[in-house]
């Protein structure tokens, strides 16, 4: 037997012993030396099935490809697996436990990304300490702004406003005209905060 895997035995029968190895047996170019049939007619056994019965007999452990976060040795089920994992020996292999944990990990970093995006969220629109635009210190053309601002995107009891992008009709001509506006009207809720703060302070 090459030494392309190592042979872990499932059970103390000298007989099943003896028909494990004979069906794991290569040469040493890693081709199987008996034929299923073969082995089966030896054994008296049927060759239906061959493979099934001989895994809950024995372990077949590649000493050639291991996980690459763990270091596992890959785990034959079968000869046609072992045939496949050596045509793909140099592709990079991650067993089940490691692919779990690495499952793992990316879903509490994405939980953790999406937390934090909604924290910065919260902080920045949060209507608690954000300062009401008196009308009366708006000029003429923010105040039109605002109105078209408010009939294209505010429901009809202005209770609320919908996203810009969803609003059935464009409140300005273009969209370089739209973030003009969205401008000055940011500029103007700035202006009002100041002016309060610094009533506050007087």
């Amino acid at each position: 037997m090459s030494n392309h895997f190592d042979l872990e035995f499932l059970t103390d029968d000298p007989n099943l012993m003896k028909l494990c190895m004979e069906y794991w047996k290569t040469n040493e170019d890693g081709e199987f030396v008996s034929k299923i049939t073969d082995i089966a007619k030896e054994f008296g056994i049927s060759s239906v099935g061959l493979g099934k019965f001989v895994e809950g007999h024995c372990n077949a452990y590649s000493t050639e490809i291991f996980c690459k976060t763990c270091g596992t040795p890959y785990f034959y089920v079968n000869r046609t697996d072992y045939q496949s994992a050596r045509n793909h020996q140099n592709k990079i292999w991650v067993c089940e436990e490691c692919q779990e944990l690495e499952r793992q990990e990316q879903t509490i970093k994405q939980q953790t990304l999406e937390e934090s995006k909604r924290k910065i969220i919260r902080e920045k629109f949060d209507l608690k300490i954000r300062q009401t635009i008196q009308v009366d210190s708006l000029t003429l053309e923010n105040a039109v702004y605002l109105l078209s601002l408010a009939r294209s995107c505010g429901s009809e009891d202005f209770g609320h406003a919908k996203p810009i992008w969803t609003a059935a009709e464009p409140f300005a001509p273009s969209s370089n005209f739209a973030f003009k506006v969205l401008k000055n009207l940011g500029s103007c809720s700035e202006r009002v905060t100041a002016n309060e703060g610094s009533n506050e302070v007087g």
